[in-house]
This record gives structure tokens, sequence and C-alpha cells, in this order.
């Protein structure tokens, strides 16, 4: 029996990993009882991929502290029955509770370090994050294995938790054959532009990022921005309209779209930037390299892990940023002349 728990799982990059992870899961354990514990909220947006089936039972959790604590406990009573079961935590937490399973935990992100702690804003979020930082810390250490997705991820795990570093594994994956596969190219917004799909979470960095763009407007260069942000960022996309309004910048937001839109968007789109100032994985970065898309990304460990941008920047300068667009775009930058002493002199003579 393989027992899946992800019921923290329900957006962004996760969400496409937990996806065609259980696509795989389908295929390769098909005589095999399946026993996967979801967030209702995935369920409820992608139901297509939750057919009913006899061997692959769902269990849809409520996204509340009582309901994801009840799914811990049908985990353990699950587990106690089925000593001989693998269980895979494939959102960061191992199990609440003691397990007779073999236990897999897959941790795929940094905002549980403290470097990057301080991107977690909001009473409810902060309220989240410390409980389930706690749940790390206590039961961590009582996986049989641990799989992270970098090098970054296992050092910083390591460091973070005291864990041995033989029991961590780097093992990134993901499903090649979607993102290589032919997009339709009529369901892009533009295909000239520079492409940033990314939820507007503080740590993404899009203030930074349409700053730049402000700073290249100045200049009179105006490149096409998409962007995927969607209501719940109010202040971001006040600050959006405001630059947009004041300063001309050329920016879309699509929006949340599928991540079949998000593929054909990228490989319709000149660049991808990716200003994030932290990340475990950044699954754009890997599909805009399967797909020949250049990059512009932050000059950090986590993109190095992956890739090598064809133009880096410092992602706490929006100089920076908009400098890379410019060297990207072969637009020269204008440098000063360096002079004498003596000519400075005389420069100032001429102010008598």
């Amino acid at each position: 029996m393989l027992i899946i728990q992800a019921n923290n799982i329900h957006e962004s990059g996760a969400k496409s990993l937990l996806l065609s992870l259980l696509t795989s899961a389908r295929d390769l354990y098909r005589n095999s009882k399946v026993v996967v514990f979801l967030d209702e909220r995935l369920i409820s947006t992608d139901p297509q991929y939750f057919p009913v089936s006899p061997d692959f039972d769902v269990v849809s959790v409520r996204a509340t502290i009582f309901g994801r604590f009840m799914s811990e406990v049908k985990i353990w009573r699950l587990a106690r029955r089925n000593a001989d079961a693998l269980l895979l935590c494939f959102g960061n937490l191992p199990p609440l509770f003691p397990c007779r399973a073999k236990t897999v935990v897959y941790f795929q992100t940094v905002l549980y370090f403290r470097q990057f702690s301080k991107y977690v804003v909001g009473v409810g979020a902060a309220v989240k994050f410390n409980i389930e930082l706690i749940w790390i810390k206590l039961r961590l250490g009582t996986a049989d294995r641990i799989f992270v997705q970098s090098r970054s991820v296992k050092d910083g795990l390591c460091r973070e938790f005291k864990i041995n570093s033989n029991v961590v594994e780097i093992y990134p994956f993901l499903n090649l054959k979607e993102i290589a596969s032919d997009g339709v190219a009529s369901e892009s917004i533009e295909a000239s532009c520079f492409f940033y799909p990314a939820l507007g979470t503080p740590h993404k960095n899009h203030r930074m990022l349409i700053q730049a763009w402000v700073n290249l407007a100045k200049e009179n260069i105006y490149p096409i921005l998409i962007l995927t942000l969607d209501s719940r960022y109010k202040s971001l996309l006040q600050y959006l309209d405001a630059a947009m309004t004041n300063d001309g910048i050329k920016v879309v937001n699509i929006g949340v779209v599928s991540h079949s839109a998000v593929l054909c968007q990228l490989k319709s789109s000149t660049a991808l930037i990716f200003p994030s100032l932290c990340e475990s994985f950044g699954l754009p970065l890997i599909e805009a390299k399967e797909n020949n898309i250049p990059i512009l990304a932050a000059e950090s460990d986590y993109v190095r892990d992956l890739v090598v941008p064809a133009e880096s920047f410092d992602p706490n300068s929006a100089l920076s940023i908009s400098r890379s667009v410019k060297r990207f775009l072969k637009i020269p930058e204008l440098t000063p002349t360096i002079k004498s002493s003596d000519s400075f002199l005389r420069s100032l003579s001429e102010l008598n």
C-alpha cells in the first residue's frame, strides 16, 4: 500500500508536482492500494485528476486545524493496520504521530529556514507557520528518508534541523514530457514579452520587479511584462496599477491560470524573468530551460543549482534588474567619462 499525505498543497509549483506524482502513482501502483490525503481546495479546482477507482482512494481534508489533525489520526490508523505500507509525506510535514509504515518526507520549501521566515506575513499565516515549524522540529527526525529538490535545500535542512546528511537525498523531479510538449500558440497573451509566473507572496519580489520596469520607462524603454497575480494581493495590485498609470509601464496581468496555459505563455515569451528571493526548486526555471527559453534570474544559489541564466541580477536592487533587461535587449548602458583632477579643478574655477 502507498499512502500519500499531501493535505497542505493546493496551488503554485507544489501543486503541479503533486498532480504529476498522482498521475505516475496511478500507472505504477495499478496492482496496489493507493490512499491519498488531499486539500479539499485542490480537489474542487482540479476534479479531473481524481476519478473514482477501487484501488485509488482520495480522502478530502478540510483546510482547518481540526481537519488537518483528523487526517493525521486517519493516517496513523491506516498505517497501524498496514505495517508494510509506504507513507509519502509530500507537503514538507512528517507524520504527526508515531507511524509503523516506512516513512518518506519530500521537503520542498525554504520558508521554514530562519533566513527566509521573514517572508511569512499576516497573523493567520504566522500562526500556521509556527505550528508547522514546531511540528517539523519534533517529528522530522523520525522519517526513514528525506528527499529534497536541490543542494541548497539539503544544506539548509541539515543545518536548521540537525538532520544527518546521510538521510537526505537530492531528487528533483517533474513531468518532462508535459513541459516539453507542443503548446497551442493561440493561447498565449503576448509573444514578445518577459514572463514571470508566480503568486504575489512577499518572497516572490514583485514590487522590486515593478520598480525595475519603472526605471526602464524613465529611460523610454517599455518591454512588456506578463504577471499571474490574483485578487488576494490587493496592495500589490494597487502598487502595480499606480506604476502603470503614473509611469506608463506595460504590464499584462493574466491572473491565476492553468499550468498548461502557463507553459503555453512561457513557450511564446521572449524570456522568463525570475526575481524571487528564495526558492526550493523554482519550477518555471526548469520549464524555461527544457523549452530553450532565455532566463533572467536572481544571482542566487537556488538558481545556479538548476540553470545557467542568460543574465543575472541582484534581486534586492531594481536598478540591477533593469540593467539586466537592458543587457538582454542589447541596449547599451551609458557610463560616465572619467576625467582628470586637473579638469575637475578647472571646472571649479569656472564657478568664480
